[in-house]
C-alpha cells in the first residue's frame, strides 16, 4: 500500500481514545472555518456526506477514522504543497 502521509496520532495506539475525539473536534472546527461554516452546518453536511457524527465519536472508531480520512482528503492546497514537500 502506498503511503500517502505520515502516520497522524489517530492511528497511534498509545494514543487515549478521548485524546483522539479532541484531535478531530478540533480538525472539524479547522475545517468548518475553512468553509465559511458554522459547526452544526459541517455536523449535517457531514451526516449526509460519509454518515458520520463528529460530536459522537465516543464508541465508533471506524467513524472517527473514516472521518479523519475524508478530513485529510478536503485539506485546502496550502497544506497539501507543504505535506508533500516534508515527504520529499
Amino acid at each position: 500500500m502506498k503511503q500517502t502521509h505520515s502516520i497522524p496520532e489517530i492511528y497511534n495506539p498509545d494514543v487515549p481514545y478521548g485524546a483522539k475525539c479532541e484531535i478531530m473536534d478540533q480538525l472539524c472546527q479547522a475545517l468548518a472555518r475553512h468553509k465559511g461554516m458554522e459547526r452544526f452546518e459541517l455536523r449535517d453536511y457531514l451526516l449526509e456526506r460519509i454518515h458520520v457524527d463528529f460530536e459522537n465519536l465516543e464508541n465508533n472508531p471506524v467513524g472517527m477514522l473514516l472521518l479523519y480520512e475524508y478530513l485529510h482528503s478536503q485539506r485546502p492546497g496550502v497544506c497539501i504543497r507543504s505535506t508533500e514537500k516534508q515527504l520529499n
